[in-house]
């Protein structure tokens, strides 16, 4: 008797025998921009207000990374140990310089790609907000508001708020 595996367990083997294989740089360059995409969402969704907003920005750059094959580590970690129980030639050793050149990839991805780059735009904008103000008018310089004390809120809804007197 010949059991044949179903097809999606064939694809997994292929696939995780494959991403074992990778070297130093496509491990790198896949598992950074993998990152930088989800970091990416998570920020759109942080940004967004309304609920399609927020799906649209997890669903694009989440498909998009998983469509091109990058390599994420949490993905991994689940992936190719799933390929070593069905039968994949993947040695341990395999798997963890697979699993550690992606974590580190992934951690250049989202600190470096999207927290350096992002602090380092709204320290920029934050700092300049005058230059900014003169060269784009008073549209730019409205978005960089400092945010208002609960206080202010209450006296613009209407309602007057008096501070405790000790």
């Amino acid at each position: 008797f010949h059991y044949t595996p179903p097809g999606w367990v064939s694809y997994l083997i292929r696939s995780s025998e494959k991403r074992v294989h990778y070297n130093v740089i496509q491990l790198l360059s896949l598992s950074t921009a993998c990152n930088w995409l989800v970091c990416l969402a998570v920020f759109i969704v942080y940004q967004s207000e309304d609920v399609v907003s927020k799906l649209f920005g997890v669903f694009f750059p989440t498909m998009t990374f998983v469509c091109l094959g990058f390599e994420h580590s949490v993905a991994n970690m689940f992936y190719i140990p799933s390929a070593m129980f069905f039968g994949a030639n993947i040695s341990i050793w395999e798997f963890l310089y697979n699993i550690s050149l992606v974590i580190i990839g992934n951690m250049i991805g989202g600190s470096i790609f999207n927290g350096l780059i992002f602090w380092y735009v709204y320290m920029l904008r934050t700092k300049n907000k005058q230059f900014l103000e003169n060269l784009f008018g008073k549209m730019v310089g409205k978005g960089l508001k400092e945010p208002k004390s609960k206080q202010e809120k209450q006296q613009q809804k209407g309602g007057q708020s008096t501070p405790n007197s000790t």
